[in-house]
């Protein structure tokens, strides 16, 4: 029902909007838009100086992409966080930045945007740790470990994380109401498990395979501990903020959001005080909900305000 409520009203979850600081999907997008375009002035500009694309593939890009030789990624271990973002194929990144958009914009819906970062990058962050481990422990894969490495996979995990949490959180979910009701979120996961296979193109899928477990994994876990009332992208958040505003000690510090839960009980919830009827709602207070959707997800919306949104988004009901 909250998902539906979303989706029916006019007003977008959150604008296409370069300037806005809560819109983490579009700042994701950007990140992986601006390092491919690094990417390829640098290839451009080795191609002019008579450079052969061979070169571009053993000189530079070892230097952004995660290799499976542990030896590799402890001399270049800042490749572990860089992979997640480089895209060397156009396609790639195309395919990788409509996913990432989508999904990222309905996780921000349901739990609010300080969620999407963590899992993008945690999913990463278990991609590569099952991409090095399948080079490790498969024996197709050993005998590749010297060479393999992930630039045909880039966002592919942290994307999938991304995904696997909104089907968790929010499984009855449903896109393209127009046929047929709507089809559901976990069928879109398994189109996108599918394509992305597709995409290899006949070569060895096992590196992908395991990135693409890990980071599934992930958002599964993460979904998991969003239900049971923790935030396990807290610390993650804690640490962002204090980088990005280390010279400004005055401000506030993010803070953990937890529900608070009894040994061996459900998390315990306050109830909302009961609400009374209310007559036609203002244009400002549905700007506000959204505003607060935006902030802390729908979930943290009061009873009057949920109803205020329903009436707005079924009787167009606003002032």
């Amino acid at each position: 029902m909250a998902m539906g409520i979303l989706t029916e009203h006019t007003r977008p979850l959150l604008k296409f909007s370069l300037g806005d600081n809560h819109n983490m999907a579009i700042r994701l997008v950007i990140i992986n838009l601006v390092i491919f375009a690094a990417l390829l002035f640098i290839r451009v500009v080795f191609l002019i100086g008579g450079h052969s694309q061979g070169l571009f593939e053993t000189q530079i890009v070892p230097w952004a992409v995660l290799s499976s030789n542990p030896e590799t990624i402890l001399s270049h271990p800042w490749t572990i966080i860089t992979y997640m973002f480089v895209h060397i194929s156009f396609w790639n990144l195309l395919s990788s930045a409509i996913w990432m958009w989508w999904f990222g914009e309905l996780l921000q819906g349901i739990s609010g945007y300080r969620r999407v970062v963590p899992v993008y990058v945690y999913g990463g962050l278990a991609g590569a740790l099952f991409f090095v481990l399948a080079y490790a422990f498969i024996p197709e894969l050993i005998q590749y470990r010297a060479v393999a490495n992930t630039v045909d996979i880039g966002a592919a995990a942290s994307v999938m994380a991304l995904i696997i949490c909104v089907t968790v959180l929010a499984p009855k979910y449903r896109v393209f109401p127009m046929l047929g009701g709507g089809i559901p979120i976990y069928v879109i996961a398994i189109i996108y498990a599918g394509l992305s296979l597709l995409g290899q193109g006949g070569g060895l899928p096992y590196g992908y395979i395991a990135a693409q477990t890990g980071g599934a994994l992930l958002g599964l876990v993460f979904a998991l501990r969003l239900k049971n009332g923790y935030d396990p992208g807290a610390g993650f958040n804690r640490a962002l903020y204090f980088v990005g505003h280390i010279l400004d000690p005055a401000d506030d510090r993010l803070k953990p959001i937890r529900v608070k839960r009894q040994k061996g009980k459900n998390p315990v919830r306050k109830l909302d005080p009961p609400y009374k009827r209310i007559g036609p709602v203002s244009s400002t207070k549905v700007d506000d909900i959204l505003d607060k959707i935006n902030q802390s997800g729908y979930r943290s919306l009061t009873s009057e305000e949920k109803e205020m949104l329903l009436r707005a988004s079924r009787d167009g009901e606003v002032d």
